[in-house]
């Protein structure tokens, strides 16, 4: 609930950027309407600027309190806050990508068939019927194939790698292994086109609920490993 409280303010952050954002530059700039942003490039914008940082809340955190649940729960709603960031930027940017595409095929054929309309009306009212149709079908396809498809690889890796750590005993290998599939889960969700932070959130996520598949010995190794690799990145 704690975290899902939290991602919930990711996402109201990035509306209330995105709205001071657009308030600013239609105040700054009215007098040269080119250089005024548009909506998605306000959001594009509010994507990156209001994720939080995980090594910087994490290492705050351990010096305020030694909670170890608190801790846990405020890394994992910095990686989400993370996931959450990339995702809306790389939607809003495939976005723009696939409106501008259509818009310059499409705009040219409709244009001579509305007629009684100037030539710069046809051209915002081609462009909003377009936006409007690309949206739409670019979220459902996005929601389909960019998280739901790297979710679904996530789970299934993170159960392939608990059934192999269940048979086995050596904390070297077995951290050699969560690193190994981490990248492999990234690198599978991107050739592929779906969300690589996604999919390696949700290993890790799997993992840490099925901790009893690691041995006594890997988990300290595994512990000492990723808290390295975290702190280097």
């Amino acid at each position: 609930f704690f975290v899902s409280q939290l991602t919930t303010g990711f996402f109201i952050s990035v509306a209330l950027t995105t709205l001071a954002v657009m308030y600013w530059y239609e105040n700054e700039y009215t007098t040269n309407v080119q250089t005024c942003w548009t909506w998605d490039q306000a959001v594009l914008y509010s994507a990156v600027v209001s994720a939080t940082d995980p090594v910087s809340v994490v290492s705050l955190l351990k010096s305020m309190t030694s909670l170890k649940t608190l801790s846990t729960i405020i890394e994992g709603e910095s990686l989400l806050n993370d996931a959450a960031a990339i995702t809306i930027y790389t939607l809003v940017k495939n976005l723009i990508y696939e409106t501008f595409k259509s818009d310059k095929n499409l705009l040219q054929q409709t244009r001579a068939t509305l007629l009684g309309i100037n030539a710069e009306q046809c051209s915002n009212a081609v462009r909003f019927l377009i936006k409007r149709k690309i949206t739409a079908i670019y979220l459902l396809k996005f929601i389909l194939k960019t998280i739901a498809t790297a979710i679904i690889i996530g789970y299934v890796m993170a159960h392939i790698t608990i059934f192999t750590l269940y048979r086995m005993e050596a904390g070297e290998f077995e951290t050699c292994i969560t690193i190994t599939m981490s990248y492999f889960v990234y690198l599978t969700c991107e050739t592929i086109e779906a969300s690589g932070v996604i999919g390696v959130v949700l290993l890790g996520l799997t993992l840490n609920m099925n901790r009893s598949c690691f041995s006594v010995s890997a988990i300290h190794i595994s512990k000492q490993t990723w808290e390295l690799l975290a702190y280097i990145s």
